[in-house]
C-alpha cells in the first residue's frame, strides 16, 4: 500500500528553530513615559543615533501605551549598551491592568540586540521595560520595536554570515602616480549579513513574503537565526 507524504507545513507556528523576523512595528505613534533620563520618545525611532539615555540608579524602567490593545509575540530592544543589567520586560492587556512578564527576564553580557519571543501572542495595550543591576552607571536604548514576528517555515541548511561579524569598510586612498600608497581614510563601516533558506513552501511565500520584503525596502527589521 502506498501512504501519501504529507505536504511541508505552510502556516505557523513552526519550531524555535526557525528564523523570527520582526519587520512591523506596532508601537509607532505610541505614548512613552520613563521614570528618568531624556528623550524616552527616541526609543520608537529607528534613528539610532538618538536613544532614551538614563543614569541607572538601582532600577529604570520605560513605559510604552499604545493608541489600541493589538496582538503581539515579539518584543525587540536594539542599539542599546545593556551589557551587566538585568532587563525585564512586560505587558498590560488593559490600561488598568496588573503587568505580566512576557517571556523570562534578560540578563545580557554584551551589547547584542534582545529579541524576546513567546509562543502564542497576547493582546497587549502597555509595555514596560525595566534595567536593573548595575549602579551610577550610563545606558542608553535607541530602539525598541514590538509586534508580531514573520516566522520562517524552514531552518538554515548552509548557516549564515551574522552581520556583527561581516563588516563592510570603505576608505579614501591617496596614492602618488608610480602607484604607492601615502594616505588612507576611513569613509563608512557597515554590518552586511546574509540569510538564505531553501525549498520555502510557494503557499507561504505568496502569503508571508510580499509585505515584509515591501517593508525592508524602507524600514530596519530585528532577525533572530536561532532563538533556541
Amino acid at each position: 500500500a502506498l501512504t501519501a507524504a504529507a505536504l511541508d507545513p505552510t502556516t505557523p507556528p513552526f519550531a524555535l528553530n526557525h528564523a523570527r523576523i520582526l519587520y512591523n512595528n506596532l508601537a509607532v505613534n505610541s505614548a512613552v513615559v520613563s521614570s528618568g533620563g531624556t528623550n524616552p520618545s527616541y526609543v520608537l525611532l529607528p534613528n539610532t543615533f538618538q536613544s532614551w539615555v538614563f543614569t541607572l540608579t538601582t532600577t529604570q524602567d520605560i513605559t510604552i501605551t499604545l493608541p489600541a490593545a493589538v496582538n503581539i509575540d515579539t518584543i525587540c530592544l536594539g542599539a542599546h549598551n545593556l551589557g551587566g543589567t538585568n532587563v525585564l520586560i512586560e505587558y498590560d492587556p488593559l490600561l488598568a491592568s496588573t503587568f505580566v512578564d512576557f517571556g523570562d527576564p534578560k540578563a545580557p553580557s554584551a551589547n547584542d540586540a534582545i529579541m524576546c519571543h513567546i509562543g502564542t501572542a497576547v493582546s497587549v495595550r502597555r509595555i514596560k521595560i525595566t534595567i536593573s543591576g548595575a549602579t551610577l552607571l550610563d545606558y542608553k536604548i535607541g530602539w525598541i520595536t514590538a509586534g508580531i514576528a514573520l516566522q520562517m517555515p524552514r531552518p538554515f541548511f548552509s548557516g549564515h554570515n551574522p552581520m556583527d561579524q561581516n563588516k563592510k569598510h570603505r576608505y579614501y586612498d591617496a596614492w602618488t602616480e608610480t602607484g604607492n600608497m601615502v594616505g588612507r581614510a576611513l569613509r563608512s563601516v557597515q554590518l552586511e549579513g546574509d540569510f538564505s533558506w531553501n525549498n520555502v513552501p510557494d503557499l507561504w511565500y505568496r502569503a508571508y513574503m510580499p509585505a515584509f520584503i515591501e517593508s525592508a525596502t524602507r524600514f530596519p527589521y530585528m532577525i533572530a537565526w536561532n532563538l533556541l
